[in-house]
């Protein structure tokens, strides 16, 4: 199992200066202890490695329960943090929290409930909001229209098809503002075409980045923290190019 200091160093290779992460920190793990190991390895890694952007601007803290903010202040306050949740009642708490982001259950912003959870998330420009798990192609231009900040799927070849179509459909050439992950891959639009090109000219196998979207589990010690592959969420350097907070 690959421990979180391998997916550092796997982010830190030429050429993925672009690829950030959300840590899905699971609620298992001794809160105090895990948030410590990671802010311990992040730290340490920070020491040894020369960054050419910083992992504040990297790397997500998603968090299940707000019993986990003192702690992200705490052991890492420069940090953005996003709720993962399925629940809109108990995620309105971190309405209250600057700049805390979202990454909920889909269903859950379907109808007049979840419409108003998407406005208040939206007042805050510095939020951004993204669903799991969009297998469905109704949903999946759900999420278009609804412009989520991402989109966490099994199928990402379903979804780059979907969203092809409906810049097709609505005369729009610019690459939209919706991202692609699945466990273990993920792709973007651009990149996908960039790669596609490659291929039709004869430009080698297509090669796909790994280990984005993590869940932590923490162990006594910073060297065996350990990082399991559970979902991947890319998003291109221009899109997100001087943000801290997504």
């Amino acid at each position: 199992m690959p421990r979180l200091l391998d997916l550092l160093e796997y982010l830190s290779l030429p050429g993925h200066e672009h690829i950030w992460a959300l840590l899905d920190i699971k609620l298992d793990n001794p809160p105090e202890d895990v948030m410590r190991l990671i802010a311990q390895t992040l730290d340490s890694h920070s020491q040894s490695h020369a960054q050419s952007r910083p992992w504040s601007s990297r790397i997500v803290l998603g968090i299940w329960a707000a019993k986990y903010l003192p702690l992200c202040t705490t052991y890492l306050p420069s940090y953005p943090i996003a709720h993962i949740g399925f629940s809109t009642s108990y995620a309105r708490q971190f309405l209250s929290v600057p700049h805390v982001s979202f990454n909920m259950l889909q269903p859950l912003l379907l109808g007049p409930i979840g419409a108003k959870f998407i406005r208040d998330v939206r007042q805050d420009p510095d939020r951004s909001l993204f669903v799991w798990t969009v297998n469905d192609e109704d949903m999946m231009r759900w999420s278009i229209r609804k412009e989520v900040d991402g989109v966490i799927t099994d199928e990402p070849e379903k979804f780059l098809r979907v969203c092809r179509e409906w810049g097709t459909e609505d005369g729009e050439g610019q690459q939209r503002r919706i991202q692609v992950s699945r466990e273990g891959e993920e792709h973007s639009q651009e990149e996908r075409g960039r790669r596609r090109d490659s291929d039709e000219d004869g430009g080698g196998e297509e090669k796909r980045l790994r280990l984005t979207m993590t869940k932590t589990h923490d162990d006594e010690t910073m060297d065996t923290t350990k990082v399991d592959l559970l979902n991947v969420l890319y998003i291109d350097s221009d899109w997100t190019d001087g943000r801290t907070d997504v």
